[in-house]
C-alpha cells in the first residue's frame, strides 16, 4: 500500500507482515540500490522480532539458508563479539597415601592428648569439692562456736535474759499487799524455772522498811511472756498505817533448763 503524504510520497511504500504489522520503506532508487538507512530500518524491525546473527535467512540468489551474521549485507549490523577461549582444565595433584606407621603414631598421640585433657578436669573437680568441704566445715565450726557461746551466756547469767516488763502493787490490806507483774524470757535456747525475785519497800524518808526474796516455780520457755503474782506480808509497824512510799522488785537468779 502506498502513502500519499509528503513531497516524496510517491517513493514510500507501506509493507505489512503476516500479523499485519506495518513498516514504511522508500523504493530503491536510483538504479534499484537499497540504501544503508533502509537496510538498517529493515534490520531494526527484524531485531524487534527477535532476529540474531544466528538466525537462518534466505533471499533470492542464495543456494541455501545462511546465518544472518554470515550474510555480507547483514553482518555489519551485528556486533562482532569475540568468542572467549575455552577454560583450561585445572590439574589436581593427589597426595600420596599416609603410611600405616604414621596413622598409628598419630592415633597414639591423640589418645594420649585426650587422656591428658581429662586429667586436669578430674583434678579441678576434686579441688573444687575440697574447697567446698573446707568452707562448709569452717561454717559448721563457726556456727557451733556461736551456739556454744550463746548457750553458755544464757546459763551463766539468767537475769540478763529475764525482764520484768510490767509490775504493780494491788489489793493493799492491813497486813499485806499483792504484787503483780509480767516476765519475758529473751533467751534463744534456754528455758528457766525457780526464778528468784527480790522485793524492797521504802518509807517517805527513803528508809528501807521491807526486804525479802520470793521464788516463782513456774517454767518460762525461751521467747515466752508470762504473768506472775505474789503476796507480800507487811512489817508490823506498817500494818496499821500503810506508810511505805516506794518499792522495787527485780530478778536475782533462775535455774536454766536446756531440754531441746
Amino acid at each position: 500500500t502506498k502513502s500519499n503524504k509528503g513531497k516524496t510520497s510517491g517513493s514510500r511504500v507501506i509493507f505489512k507482515d503476516k500479523e499485519g504489522h506495518p513498516i514504511m520503506l522508500h523504493k530503491p532508487h536510483p538504479g534499484n540500490i537499497v540504501k544503508q538507512y533502509a537496510l538498517r530500518q529493515v534490520l531494526e524491525e527484524l531485531q524487534s522480532k527477535g532476529i540474531t546473527k544466528e538466525t537462518l535467512v534466505w533471499y533470492e540468489g542464495l543456494s541455501e539458508w545462511k546465518k544472518a551474521g554470515e550474510v555480507e549485507d547483514l553482518a555489519d549490523f551485528f556486533p562482532n563479539i569475540p568468542t572467549p577461549p575455552p577454560i583450561p582444565e585445572q590439574k589436581t595433584t593427589t597426595p600420596p597415601p599416609i603410611s600405616k606407621e604414621i596413622n598409628e603414631t598419630q592415633a597414639v598421640k591423640e589418645e594420649s592428648s585426650q587422656k591428658d585433657d581429662k586429667k586436669p578436669k578430674k583434678k579441678k573437680g576434686k579441688k573444687i569439692l575440697l574447697i567446698v568441704s573446707i568452707v562448709l566445715l569452717f561454717l559448721a565450726i563457726v556456727a557451733g562456736c556461736i551456739f556454744k557461746n550463746q548457750l553458755d551466756s544464757e546459763r551463766r547469767c539468767p537475769s540478763c535474759y529475764l525482764d520484768i516488763i510490767h509490775k504493780e502493787v494491788t489489793n493493799i490490806t492491813w497486813s499485806n499487799v499483792k504484787l503483780e507483774g509480767v516476765i519475758r524470757n529473751k533467751a534463744n535456747f534456754t528455758q528457766y524455772n525457780n526464778i528468784s525475785l527480790h522485793v524492797d519497800f521504802w518509807d517517805k524518808d527513803k528508809n528501807l522498811i521491807k526486804s525479802d526474796d520470793y521464788v516463782l516455780s513456774d517454767y518460762y520457755w525461751r521467747g515466752s511472756i508470762k504473768a506472775f503474782e505474789i503476796t507480800i506480808d507487811l512489817p508490823s509497824g506498817l500494818k496499821n498505817k500503810l506508810k511505805f512510799d516506794s518499792w522495787e522488785v527485780y530478778i536475782t537468779n533462775a535455774i536454766p533448763n536446756n531440754d531441746f
